[in-house]
């Protein structure tokens, strides 16, 4: 799941001009990042390794395939496939583990869902294609844009779990789970960013103009922000509504606002993202990440012994704010720079 997020990210910044042949790469790229859940899963259990590739394999051609209708502008198959996997997985999974009570049950479903997924949107064997006459060279790009990518994912996860994972140790599980479940609710935001993706992040990409770029990438942020906005009074409401069950999770709202307001930033600093993207510079993507990810362990470190889950919303808030400047530094600085060259560019011609 984290390795085609960033093949996801070159679909839509080559589908456009590229040739066929490098869409092609990033589905082969997917095919072997997809090989390296093999001896991962062979260590964890030696029994189903082979049965977790192809339900890696099958979710992760699902998401790719996805990313190929949102950069075609295809937004209707694009919402056939998201939906329907959501409702299949739904059905499927909660039906596997109530009838099953296996882990061999959930895997079967999380590998028939996508399958009938991409049937629904009318991806058959002949609609997905063969690939002919593949030129090894072609791979040069998907990697390029991609690998970062996905390194960058890992760092995601890092910042947005290594928490947790410290919180185990110093906090009752019936605490954990309260924090858990806040984490959660907070990171729902995400959906805001995804669905003004769909419309601005391919957009960008495709800008014929660096202002044209510009200008979109700071649509995008806006109309994230505002979704931010009206989407908060709905999760005060479920914070609410928590508070009305006497077994229900016990909310710290001050916890909450920083989680929320931290995952806000995150959400915007994505714009960014998409415009270094635009630059063909996702390894400075990577950079950032990295810089965030040392300052949010280390945060973390020293914070969560000292206040449990209020230091660890106080990190996620304070990753979130220099994430963000980070991002828009970064990608300020590559705006001058891509000026710069225009104007020399500009000189010569003259």
């Amino acid at each position: 799941s984290i390795a085609i997020f960033g093949q996801g990210r070159a679909i839509l910044k080559l589908y456009d001009y590229a040739h066929p042949n490098k869409i092609q790469a990033c589905f082969i790229v997917i095919l072997l990042a997809s090989i390296l859940t093999i001896p991962v899963s062979a260590y964890v259990d030696p029994d189903l390794y082979i049965l977790v590739f192809f339900v890696v394999l099958i979710n992760c051609l699902h998401t790719g395939t996805s990313a190929a209708a949102r950069a075609t502008r295809d937004l209707r198959r694009f919402f056939k496939l998201r939906a329907s996997l959501v409702f299949l997985r739904l059905i499927l999974i909660f039906s596997s583990v109530f009838i099953g009570e296996s882990i061999e049950w959930y895997l079967i479903a999380e590998l028939i869902a996508p399958i009938f997924s991409l049937s629904i949107a009318g991806y058959g064997r002949k609609k997905l294609g063969t690939i002919k006459r593949f030129d090894i060279k072609n791979l040069r790009e998907p990697v390029f844009i991609g690998f970062p990518m996905f390194l960058t994912a890992v760092n995601a996860v890092l910042i947005l779990h290594y928490d947790k994972i410290l919180l185990v140790k110093e906090i009752e599980m019936s605490l954990l789970g309260n924090y858990f479940f806040m984490s959660s609710l907070a990171a729902s935001i995400a959906f805001v960013t995804a669905f003004h993706a769909i419309k601005y992040e391919s957009s960008i990409y495709q800008s014929a103009f660096v202002n044209e770029a510009v200008n979109k990438t700071r649509l995008f942020i806006k109309k994230c922000v505002g979704g931010y906005i009206l989407i908060f009074p709905a999760l005060l409401l479920v914070i609410y509504s928590t508070k009305l069950i006497d077994t229900g999770p016990n909310i710290d709202f001050k916890v909450f606002l920083m989680l929320l307001v931290g995952n806000c930033f995150m959400g915007c600093s994505a714009g960014y993202t998409y415009l270094m993207t635009y630059f063909g510079k996702t390894h400075y993507v990577y950079y950032c990440s990295v810089a965030v990810a040392i300052i949010s362990i280390g945060a973390n470190n020293i914070m969560i012994p000292k206040f449990q889950i209020f230091g660890a919303g106080l990190t996620i808030l304070m990753s979130g704010i220099i994430g963000f400047l980070i991002n828009a530094m970064v990608a300020r600085k590559l705006l001058s720079l891509e000026h710069v060259r225009n104007k020399v560019a500009g000189a010569k011609d003259k």
